[in-house]
């Protein structure tokens, strides 16, 4: 399981996403962490290869430091 999804132009088709959910809710809310590059400046593969697994590490790593363990 990767961790994250990513859009390809599904909102405005020259911006590419991708994004990460926390695995818990803060104070009841659900949050989820985004990454939205213009699509010109991407490589192929990029979005699933380096920024997702990137943006999980961040995000676990806030999980982290808030005791979300």
């Amino acid at each position: 399981m990767r961790g994250f999804c990513v859009s390809y132009g599904e909102l405005r088709r020259e911006v590419h996403s991708v994004g990460v959910p926390m695995r818990r809710t803060v104070d009841g809310e659900i949050v989820a962490f985004n990454c939205s590059v213009p699509s010109f400046v991407l490589k192929k593969g990029q979005l699933e290869e380096d920024l997702g697994p990137r943006l999980v590490t961040m995000v676990r790593n806030i999980e982290a430091g808030l005791g979300m363990h």
